[in-house]
């Protein structure tokens, strides 16, 4: 039920940048990739408004927005969104929260940041290098609970000799 949610105030905002005369969309759910780092991600939206503009949908429940508004973008968020533009190779990105509750919405602006992108650079050489090598990276983390491992390729291989000995 989420998901479906989730895709019908994407699907909301695709169509009102079509019926937009000022805005033309130029890409929807787009695939961009690096195979020299190894990662992938998906945009759902190219847009060329006064420039091209990569574009995030993200619904939010009302308790999200009221926070996001108060403090601002998640760094999580801005990060992919960095990310999504330098795998794309355009200079402004376009981030939209939609209160699923209540239709409201926020919208801010992103730019590339060299830090972080040589940053996710170094993260993910280092990955290719321990996936190479058959080795697993060094796990900063105390448990399989934290956040970055429940997004990690190397989760359950990483943890399962704690698993086994636990």
């Amino acid at each position: 039920m989420e998901r479906q949610t989730n895709n019908a105030v994407k699907a909301k905002w695709l169509s009102l940048f079509d019926a937009c005369p000022s805005i033309k969309v130029l890409e929807k759910n787009l695939v961009v990739a690096d195979s020299k780092f190894n990662i992938t991600g998906s945009i759902d939206a190219i847009l060329s408004i006064d420039e091209i503009y990569i574009t995030q949908i993200k619904p939010v429940s009302d308790s999200e927005f009221k926070k996001i508004n108060k403090n601002g973008v998640s760094r999580k968020d801005v990060i992919e969104s960095i990310i999504y533009l330098w795998l794309s190779e355009i200079k402004n990105g376009m981030m939209i929260y939609d209160n699923k509750n209540n239709g409201g919405y926020l919208i801010f602006h992103v730019q590339p940041y060299t830090p972080i992108i040589k940053s996710v650079k170094a993260k993910c050489s280092n990955l290719m290098q321990h996936k190479l090598a058959e080795q697993l990276p060094k796990r900063p983390y105390k448990n399989l609970s934290s956040q970055e491992c429940s997004a990690c390729e190397f989760r359950i291989k990483c943890w399962e000799k704690e698993r086994k000995n636990g």
